[in-house]
């Protein structure tokens, strides 16, 4: 009975809330509307459980079982917190019912303003959106991080004006250039947010210290972005953004089998000079500021290529 209780105050206390609220916007109308709904639902099962809850704490006292005097308090002002939350209901009900027609005019004009906004909306997504052509990766990462909170704005009031038709018992307005871009926009963030993961994260391996590099777990996150350029939907793997990544991870990736035997305690002196013919390239592993940046940029991909059976 105790979880019952704690439930129905909990459920008490989220309405009286929401009704107390001031009605200022459709926001507060659907909020206020969403609670009447739900106290009109649980009305019944609310007065069914409220009569049992107060008959078992009375059992309880009338048989001298301890009881925490915080929940016998609960108890005792069960009824009275649900009548209140009760009359609440029904003096918000009486004040939706007088605003509803100036709510309702000026719904309509906020949604005509709307229509205008989103077809400005939809046209500069086009042609100045992250789905433009000729523009790279980087550039369109950019635009998909602007384009998104923009949209985020136009959805909210896409969801706030819907819901207000919904409410005034007028049709829906369909935009479906706006679900269209809902989409794409899905999907350009798992694109562009693995881009952008992948790049960062390459790039600063160039920047520790070569007696610093861990080779195993260098390999260990490139397998997991791996994993992940295979899970991407099937429509993005054509994109340059996903070419470029996968490339930036093969390329590295095809490096480390090399890298991990540079970084071997067993390599020596000859080793490096050997290395340096190869590669025609000075490796100062003296110095203490040494990078793996420095290592990187001698042609390692490509005399590995060409030599694989010298490594």
């Amino acid at each position: 009975m105790r979880n019952d209780m704690n439930d129905l105050i909990e459920f008490i206390e989220e309405q009286s809330k929401k009704l107390s609220r001031p009605i200022k916007d459709l926001d507060d109308v659907r909020s206020a509307m969403s609670a009447l709904s739900k106290m009109r639902e649980a009305e019944i099962k609310v007065d069914m459980t409220i009569g049992p809850v107060e008959e078992a704490y009375s059992l309880l006292s009338r048989h001298g079982c301890p009881v925490i005097r915080e929940e016998m308090e609960n108890v005792d002002t069960l009824q009275y917190r649900w009548s209140k939350v009760l009359s609440l209901a029904h003096k918000v009900q009486n004040e939706l019912l007088e605003i509803q027609p100036n709510f309702r005019a000026d719904l309509l004009n906020n949604i005509t303003v709307y229509r205008d906004k989103v077809d400005t909306f939809i046209d500069d997504y086009g042609t100045k959106g992250p789905m433009e052509m000729g523009i790279s990766p980087q550039e369109a990462s950019e635009r998909v991080s602007i384009f998104q909170v923009k949209f985020d704005d136009m959805w909210h009031k896409y969801e706030t004006y819907s819901g207000g038709e919904e409410l005034f018992g007028l049709s829906v307005t369909e935009y479906p250039e706006l679900h269209k871009v809902k989409r794409e926009l899905s999907l350009l963030q798992k694109l562009y947010g693995l881009y952008n993961d992948v790049i960062n994260t390459v790039n600063g391996y160039y920047d520790i210290l070569w007696h610093e590099v861990d080779i195993e777990a260098i390999l260990s996150e490139l397998v997991d972005f791996q994993n992940k350029c295979r899970k991407l939907p099937k429509g993005l793997k054509d994109w340059q953004a996903f070419l470029d990544l996968k490339q930036k991870i093969d390329d590295f990736n095809e490096c480390c089998p090399l890298l991990e035997m540079m970084a071997n305690k067993a390599m020596q002196q000859r080793h490096w000079t050997r290395m340096e013919d190869l590669t025609s390239y000075k490796f100062d592993i003296e110095s203490e500021t040494f990078q793996l940046r420095d290592i990187m940029k001698a042609p390692l991909l490509k005399i590995q290529r060409r030599n694989r059976r010298y490594m």
